[in-house]
């Protein structure tokens, strides 16, 4: 990074450890979690919560767009606690923090979004296909067409929308800010061991935008690397 004469000159240093790393995991999930209560916020007032029907997208433009947003807001929360290439929020760690009623509330959100939104398992989206008919006087049964019947429940009821932004606001407080202050700690202690020509040594990196993402691949955790001009 160039410097201006007579200027300090900022620059990034890459930290490379467990640690660091697991300190970037649990910003990416307060992010998360802070994005999903800010959705059930705008939520909470509403009197009969909200539903998915395929015909609000062009009758009922505002029901549509309150099912987007707890479609989102439900798939950043449930990301929180479930595996990948971060690390998670554990089941002991979320019992330890929650009541009871509050698991059983974050159980009951969690099963909505594996099965409703990520896979059609649950009771949310029940019905058939049907034949439409029209019987006459004379008993003569006249086919008209086939379509669907089906019967969209709503998850959760309005109240429940009220409970899941304290609870979200606990998980916050009780456990992904204890952990970031704990974490940041270690950070800092393991660099305040390193002298000015070790942090001096440490690589620069700047994150270069991907163009192509690989979609189907697991990422991995970005290697440290020396930029050409370090």
């Amino acid at each position: 990074m160039a410097s201006v004469k007579g200027q300090p000159k900022f620059c990034d240093k890459w930290i490379d450890t467990p640690d660091a790393r697991t300190l970037f995991d649990f910003e990416m999930i307060k992010y998360d979690l802070l994005f999903a209560k800010s959705c059930f916020e705008r939520l909470s007032g509403r009197a009969r919560g909200v539903t998915f029907s395929p015909f609000s997208i062009q009758t009922d433009p505002k029901e549509f767009n309150d099912w987007c947003m707890f479609a989102a807001a439900g798939l950043h929360y449930r990301k929180c606690f479930k595996s990948g290439v971060r690390v998670r929020i554990d089941r002991p760690e979320l019992e330890r923090s929650l009541t009871h009623n509050r698991i059983i509330l974050h159980d009951a959100l969690v099963d909505i979004v594996d099965k409703h939104f990520a896979h059609s398992v649950n009771e949310m989206e029940v019905g058939n296909t049907c034949l439409q008919i029209e019987i006459h006087e004379d008993a003569r049964i006249e086919r008209k067409s086939i379509g669907s019947q089906v019967l969209w429940t709503g998850p959760l009821n309005s109240q429940a929308y009220g409970l899941i932004v304290p609870m979200i606001a606990q998980i916050l407080s009780s456990v992904v800010e204890v952990r970031l202050s704990k974490l940041r700690k270690v950070v800092s202690d393991q660099l305040h061991q390193l002298t000015d020509e070790e942090i001096t040594a440490l690589p620069e990196r700047e994150l270069n935008f991907i163009e192509q993402p690989k979609y189907g691949a697991s990422r991995e955790y970005v290697k440290s690397q020396r930029r050409a001009d370090g």
